[in-house]
């Protein structure tokens, strides 16, 4: 995981909501696939001349007023595995590709510039989930990859 902190006056928002979509077809009663695409937000890193930040406990400092907005989303194939804890209560784990698009935009009062990366990365997760009607699940769930880590909590039906 990438750690941004801002040092003096710069100011680090991370505070953006993501989302996630998802669809699936349930194999049998332990297993399912799912086709996902999460929206990852956005975060921005904003200072004046002289304001330093630090990544990755290395410093760096803005020579000129500036914002950095980071933004990212992906796409996702995976297999997930349930086992039943309770009639109501299932644990499932998750293994599959993610692959992801990242945006970095630098703009200042002269100038911007953007750069785009992406790639596919082992995606993962563990989780539980709790019935909530004879076809709807309450689903909470760790998931990661490479440099990303969410807590997702969401609703899943099956039609």
């Amino acid at each position: 995981m990438i750690a941004v902190s801002p040092t003096s006056t710069a100011t680090l928002d991370e505070e953006d909501s993501n989302f996630k979509l998802l669809y699936g077809s349930q194999i049998n009663k332990s297993f399912a696939i799912e086709f996902a695409y999460h929206d990852y937000g956005e975060s921005s890193l904003s200072g004046t001349t002289g304001d330093i930040f630090a990544i990755d406990e290395a410093l760096f400092q803005f020579i000129q007023d500036g914002t950095v907005v980071v933004s990212g989303d992906s796409l996702a194939i995976s297999g997930v595995f349930t086992h039943e804890l309770t009639p109501s209560i299932s644990a499932l784990g998750r293994v599959g590709l993610s692959m992801w698009n990242a945006e970095l935009e630098v703009s200042t009062s002269n100038a911007s510039a953007s750069l785009e990366d992406d790639g596919t990365d082992l995606l993962y997760g563990l989780g539980l989930q709790a019935r909530v009607g004879s076809n709807s699940w309450i689903r909470a769930e760790y998931e990661g990859h490479e440099d990303i880590e969410l807590l997702n909590i969401g609703f899943i039906t099956y039609f």
